[in-house]
């Protein structure tokens, strides 16, 4: 019997074939481990994951990471950078595969007084909140001759120490008699302006409140002695804004002024429908005549003062109440005027206008019979 050795051959060139084919087939990734598989970090702190691509022989051309929330922490390359607290999943993907592993941003750790003294930190000094040293107030240098000058933009967050810390507000003399200050910008975040926080700054121009922005101190000057000084206000601040050059605030009781630009000359009219004239709202003014509309119905006992500059005489005001209990309805916890009303003002040089017919309900109120002359409008 002959052999065929041209089939035999064949045979066998084709089980060769066949066996090369399963050592070149490609293995792909099925699962993927990321270690370690959760990871607690402090805000501003990093961490390195790894992933582990299974099979471990399986083929693939790189690892594409991600963050969920990448806002609390972001991930490149493995490496995990912490920026605000809160959770969030760091994923690993290869092809269609992915693993995940959970991170947690917890707040830094801050000593008890947090910057217990004026310190430098980008040009400002900073001091911690005495209740709260996670807030800090940007402060006066320690050294009176050192004042701040030109441009400046207040942060929202500051760090020291490798510690993040919110700007809460502006400390009390923080930056009075600075008289080379141009402009100053508040971060969002900021709240709070403590008495005499730009007392005396002759040359201010421009001052940015935020939409953050709640208040200033109002037992005691705040923007006073700021002849140049234009305050603007974000427009999504519910409760502040600036109209005819005066600042406002609005409060579930009325409208309030809080301060006239002291830019303002000649005559200057407050808006009909603001309730209340708060204290200091008008000082050191340049202007000839002020108009107060029959809808404000309180005037607080400092809200017209004489400081540094002195205010300019003569004045006319005029009033436009025209009832005995309108006319009454003007008092104050404070009810000795020469105390405070029109303090460190020349009252003989201030004259009230008032409507016709009206004069004796004036000239027997404790407030404005004290003033030079009221004369009736035709």
């Amino acid at each position: 019997m002959k052999l065929n050795l041209t089939n035999a051959f064949l045979v066998t060139a084709a089980a060769i074939v066949v066996i090369g084919c399963k050592k070149n087939e490609v293995i792909t990734p099925t699962s993927i481990e990321i270690t370690p598989a959760s990871a607690e970090i402090k805000i501003g702190e990093t961490a390195t994951f790894t992933a582990k691509v299974l099979p471990e022989n399986a083929k693939y051309d790189g690892i594409i990471w991600s963050s969920v929330n990448p806002a609390v922490a972001s991930v490149e390359n493995g490496v995990v950078t912490a920026s605000a607290e809160g959770t969030t999943t760091i994923i690993a993907t290869v092809g269609s595969v992915s693993g995940t592993a959970s991170v947690t941003v917890i707040p830094e750790e801050i000593p008890a007084d947090g910057i217990a003294e004026p310190t430098l930190i980008g040009g400002l000094y900073y001091q911690s909140d005495r209740y709260n040293p996670r807030e800090v107030w940007v402060v006066a240098s320690p050294n009176s001759e050192e004042k701040y000058s030109g441009d400046i933009v207040i942060p929202s967050t500051i760090t020291y120490q490798g510690a993040n810390y919110s700007v809460y507000g502006i400390g009390d003399w923080a930056f009075s008699e600075c008289d080379n200050l141009k402009s100053v910008t508040l971060g969002e975040g900021l709240e709070y302006i403590d008495s005499r926080g730009f007392y005396a700054c002759k040359n201010l121009e421009k001052l940015a409140l935020p939409a953050s922005f709640d208040d200033f101190n109002y037992n005691n000057p705040v923007f006073t002695c700021c002849s140049k000084l234009e305050i603007t206000v974000d427009e999504s601040n519910p409760q502040w804004y600036v109209k005819d050059d005066m600042l406002f605030r609005k409060t579930n009781d009325g409208i309030y002024l809080r301060w006239l630009f002291e830019k303002n000359t000649g005559t200057v009219t407050i808006p009909d429908g603001t309730n209340f004239l708060h204290d200091f709202s008008i000082c050191d003014t340049n202007i000839d005549k002020l108009i107060i509309p029959a809808s404000v119905s309180k005037i607080e006992c400092r809200f017209f003062d004489s400081n540094l500059n002195g205010c300019k005489l003569p004045l006319e005001i005029e009033l436009n109440w025209t009832t005995q209990e309108q006319v009454d309805a003007i008092v104050t916890f404070e009810s000795d005027p020469s105390r405070f009303y029109f303090d460190g003002t020349d009252r003989s040089q201030v004259t009230a206008s008032v409507p016709n017919g009206t004069k004796g309900l004036y000239e027997t109120h404790w407030l404005w019979s004290t003033l030079g002359s009221i004369v009736e409008r035709p």
